[in-house]
């Protein structure tokens, strides 16, 4: 009795640590305030970080299990255990700006101040963000144990516990 029982234990054991949920998830969110998502360690997927103006580089705050690092999008990671948090932190584009400038020409009649107009391309900086920033998290696989190599050779020993059990049970009996 026994050893069937520690035998039906081993299969489910088997059986547990060989499935996974394969099920692809994509959960897409704009990221106007900080965002926080905590992932399981059986999660397996990636999260992408971008936005959509062409001539703003967009910074991103990311932060991972308490340790933060500030990022430039695009922005592709590989999705590990862990609390994970996401902050619009800044963004830059370039202005072209009209400057005034004096110069000082030499001619045969004595020198000449003439006024030039130059365009000057300058890097702006803004600590808010204004544009849409999308977070698209993808989950392709989700275990169902976090160590399904350890939770399989349990059920391996179990399987051989059992019969061994079964066949000193049986012995036994006659």
């Amino acid at each position: 009795m026994r050893g069937s029982l520690i035998i039906a234990l081993g299969i489910a054991l088997l059986s547990l640590s060989a499935v996974s949920i394969t099920q692809h998830v994509t959960m897409n969110q704009v990221l106007v305030k900080p965002f926080s998502i905590l992932v399981p360690s059986t999660a397996q997927g990636e999260i992408q970080v971008e936005e959509n103006a062409s001539n703003v580089t967009v910074y991103v705050e990311v932060i991972h299990n308490g340790v933060g690092s500030v990022e430039p999008l695009p922005l592709v990671l590989p999705l590990s255990q862990g609390n994970w948090t996401l902050i619009p932190y800044s963004e830059t584009y370039a202005e072209v700006v009209s400057k005034v400038v004096n110069q000082t020409e030499q001619l045969k009649c004595g020198n000449v101040t003439v006024q030039k107009v130059v365009n000057q391309t300058v890097e702006k900086v803004s600590g808010k963000v204004n544009v849409p920033i999308y977070v698209k998290i993808d989950i392709y696989r989700m275990r169902l144990v976090v160590n399904p190599e350890l939770v399989g050779g349990v059920g391996v020993g179990a399987l051989i516990v059992g019969g061994i059990l079964l066949s000193g049970e049986k012995v036994l009996k006659h």
